[in-house]
């Protein structure tokens, strides 16, 4: 499968508060110092959406939020586009590397006081591309064995 439409989610750590109104600020500062890879275009406010999107960091290539979804705040990293679509390992990889990359990036934010910790211990990922990865069963086994070969490695 060949897919540029691949996310993943690190979840915020247990005890950890979640200033929610403060990652607008925070946001805005990556792009401004260009803290991230990639063409960074604007910030988008969802904290009113229940289990939604929280805030945004919205990019040409990929996206990056403050994520509420199933009541599991996290960092979610998830690309768009490319040029040319990638292997799903490979897009598996680099939306793991992104994802980390970021919440590092959050572990040392002035603005969010200690900085925000994140879990090490269970990642979640996802394939938003229907074409290349419709919801059937050879799809899955390819996911799955793309997943398995992507936990070996880390």
């Amino acid at each position: 499968m060949e897919t540029a439409r691949v996310g993943a989610k690190l979840f915020v750590a247990e005890g950890q508060e979640v200033d929610l109104p403060a990652f607008i600020g925070v946001f805005h500062g990556w792009i401004q110092r260009s803290a991230v890879d990639g063409l960074l275009i604007d910030v988008a406010d969802y904290q009113h959406v229940p289990d939604g999107p929280g805030v945004m960091l919205i990019g040409h290539e990929s996206d990056r939020a403050l994520d509420l979804a199933a009541g599991q705040p996290g960092l979610l990293y998830q690309h768009k586009r490319d040029d040319d679509a990638p292997e799903l390992l490979d897009g598996l990889r680099r939306a793991v590397r992104e994802a980390a990359l970021a919440a590092r990036e959050l572990d040392d934010e002035p603005l969010l006081g200690d900085g925000l910790r994140f879990r090490a211990d269970e990642l979640w990922v996802r394939v938003t591309d229907a074409l290349a990865g419709p919801n059937d069963d050879a799809a899955f086994a390819e996911l799955e064995a793309a997943l398995g070969e992507l936990l070996d490695g880390l």
